[in-house]
């Protein structure tokens, strides 16, 4: 595979064990068992604080979404009844209002905090302001909306008021070993990559026609003018798989993610539930891990996202290509023995991290089958509930008691919702 290899989407100690046992009661609720079972915390040679939760994650209490949204944000709400027929990501805004991006006209879309439609930011384009394809999606001090477009590598900002704020470009540090597969703005000023390392290609033979093709991930801690400042230590990237024919995605690879708050950067390799955390300094400060979490992965799961892959890719092609196009990104060799973990991460307005029980892409389509558990942790790692979604609804962000969604309706278009999430239940799964 000569040159620079096509990067995705298509290519993709010691941990104390002690628990803060408290005075053992004759009872105790639901949401006070996982507030026990936190380990203690020690440090290894490199100074890195780490944690073990030892909560059963089934005894932790359900939330859930109310019967009824607040509101919803959809085509008809823009006077334009064939928008946001597919919605990337969104963002509540500071007055309860929000952003998210129309992915067919490649435009944001502003609403306020009644679902009212504001104005749209952007058109479809490379120029200044003009979005080909945004990865990220932020909402930062007075409402400036910053997104990173993974096809220019460029990160624009705009004003919710004002439109069209300023621009930068995301270079990579060594474009021949390395590119930025996501990218975000961080403390006012500073920009934070998610790089993906390239590695040489694996051997492949006759006894060994396919095989996973790695990368390495790291993140890129750079100033506006594209100088790196700081660097975090490598970790395990996406994987693709690789035969004769070339390399293509993994359903079942994990998904390196990142999540921001002003003064902390939460990130990992998805494969595990271990969450890495870098200081104001950039230094790693820390590592959370969950080995309760880690769950099998089953020949029935891996069938039925077959399925409904060559279901979807089946739409527009005939039935037996796609079947024989999906056969071997799931050969037995190429799938892990766990499933990946974590999907996606955010922190919310509290700053409780909000993590996403990973679901595997359906390969072939735009229109992806939604995780519908979360689990929320306080700020320390204290395990404090699971989230439990309707289907087909994908969670954007967070603030106070509000979640706002992405729905799918029964014609198979997406729209956005904001709904009270209910907090009161203590029930166990």
């Amino acid at each position: 595979m000569p040159g620079r290899p096509a990067p995705p989407l298509t290519r993709v100690g010691a941990i104390a064990s002690c628990l803060l046992l408290g005075a053992c009661g004759s009872a105790e609720s639901a949401s006070d068992a996982p507030r026990r079972a936190v380990a203690v915390d020690a440090r290894d040679s490199a100074g890195i604080t780490l944690r073990t939760i030892t909560a059963d994650p089934t005894a932790l209490p359900v939330w859930t979404l109310a019967n009824e949204p607040v509101f919803v944000v959809n085509g008809a709400s823009t006077g334009d009844s064939t928008a946001l027929s597919l919605v990337g990501p969104a963002r509540f805004l500071a007055d309860g209002g929000g952003v998210l991006l129309d992915v067919a006209s490649r435009q944001l879309v502003v609403f306020d905090a009644t679902g009212a439609y504001r104005r749209t930011l952007g058109r479809a384009g490379d120029g200044p302001g003009e979005i080909r394809s945004l990865a990220t999606l932020q909402v930062l001090a007075g409402d400036t909306i910053a997104g990173f477009d993974q096809q220019s590598s460029r990160l624009s900002f705009w004003h919710a008021d004002v439109g069209a704020v300023r621009q930068l470009t995301v270079t990579d540090a060594d474009p021949d070993a390395r590119f930025a597969y996501r990218a975000w703005s961080w403390q006012d000023s500073l920009v934070v990559a998610l790089e993906l390392g390239y590695t040489p290609a694996p051997p492949l033979s006759p006894d060994r026609p396919v095989a996973r093709w790695p990368t390495r991930a790291s993140l890129a801690l750079r100033d506006a003018a594209g100088r790196t400042l700081g660097q975090s230590p490598e970790f395990a990237g996406m994987y693709s798989g690789v035969s004769a024919r070339g390399d293509g995605r993994l359903p079942f690879s994990h998904v390196p993610f990142v999540a921001l708050t002003q003064d902390m950067v939460y990130f990992g390799s998805g494969d595990a539930f271990t969450i890495g955390a870098l200081d104001p300094a950039f230094r790693w400060a820390s590592d959370l891990r969950w080995p309760a979490q880690t769950e099998p992965l089953t020949a029935d799961e891996v069938a039925a996202v077959r399925e409904e892959s060559v279901e979807l890719l089946a739409q527009r092609i005939p039935l037996e290509r796609a079947q024989q196009a999906l056969t071997e990104p799931f050969l037995p060799e190429l799938l892990p023995n766990t499933r990946p973990s974590i999907g996606r991460a955010l922190v919310d307005a509290g700053g409780r991290l909000w993590v996403e029980r990973f679901e595997a892409p359906r390969l072939g389509s735009q229109l992806q089958t939604p995780a519908t558990r979360w689990t929320v942790l306080e700020a320390d790692g204290t395990p404090r509930a699971v989230v439990q979604l309707p289907p087909f609804t994908r969670l954007e962000d967070v603030r106070g008691n509000r979640a706002l969604v992405v729905r799918r309706d029964s014609l198979d278009v997406e729209y956005a919702a904001v709904f009270v999430l209910d907090t009161s239940a203590q029930v166990t799964r």
